[in-house]
């Protein structure tokens, strides 16, 4: 059955344009508005934190978030030629590096810091939750970096559990990448039969007990 029939497009148009001729209707800036107020919310809090509260570059943290000095004091340290924040990586089913969003996008990772150094990088994640040791993770993060900066022959990946002041660390080599995709490969191989089949065999996690919406799983809940 077809459901993008010509009839069914242009109502669907009509429907569009209506909701937005009523969205902005009596609005003196209009969808110019929408574009700008996310802009001046951005200001206000700017502003508020910057010279209301204190808070900017060469400030000390609030007494709650006081822990976090050292370890931002550590970063900071570090020497680097290059330093990014909230990095996002992404490579193709070829190992090539691509956008985030490109459409070949195989395989997405997330640093919170990136340094580079030369030939070594070190690739910060934050954690808020509880101490979960996930070297496998770890590597996967070294593989996008290695990807997008072809002269880092070195990555330490490190996780900071903020809860607990802790670190995971473990250092990655770029030698070592094929070893470290080849033992993957099989549980890829697995993941990509099941989303082909779209069959997901029930299995327990330490998620099921509260996090879980499949209702229907045999272990939702417990």
């Amino acid at each position: 059955m077809r459901y993008f029939t010509t009839r069914n497009r242009a109502i669907l148009r009509e429907m569009i344009v209506t909701d937005f001729k009523i969205r902005y209707q009596g609005s003196v800036l209009g969808y110019l508005w929408s574009l700008l107020k996310p802009l001046f919310m951005f200001a206000i809090i700017y502003v508020v934190f910057t010279f209301v509260f204190g808070l900017g570059k060469g400030v000390p943290l609030p007494p709650t978030m006081s822990n976090f000095e050292d370890m931002v004091a550590t970063i900071e340290q570090m020497p680097h030629e290059e330093l990014l924040v909230e990095c996002k990586f992404a490579i193709t089913k070829e190992f090539d590096p691509c956008e985030y969003f490109d459409k070949k996008v195989w395989f997405r990772a997330i640093a919170d810091v990136l340094k580079i150094n030369k030939m070594v990088a070190l690739a910060v994640d934050y954690k808020t939750g509880k101490i979960l040791e996930d070297s496998q993770q770890l590597a996967l993060v070294a593989a996008t970096v290695f990807a997008h900066f072809p002269q880092v022959q070195a990555v330490r990946c490190e996780f900071w559990w903020l809860k607990d002041d802790a670190k995971s660390e473990d250092v990655f080599y770029r030698k070592d990448m094929p070893d470290m995709w080849r033992a993957l490969w099989p549980r890829i191989q697995a993941l990509e039969q099941a989303h082909e089949t779209m069959t997901f065999p029930p299995k327990p996690g330490y998620l099921c007990r509260k996090w879980c919406p499949v209702v229907s799983c045999p272990h939702h809940g417990k």
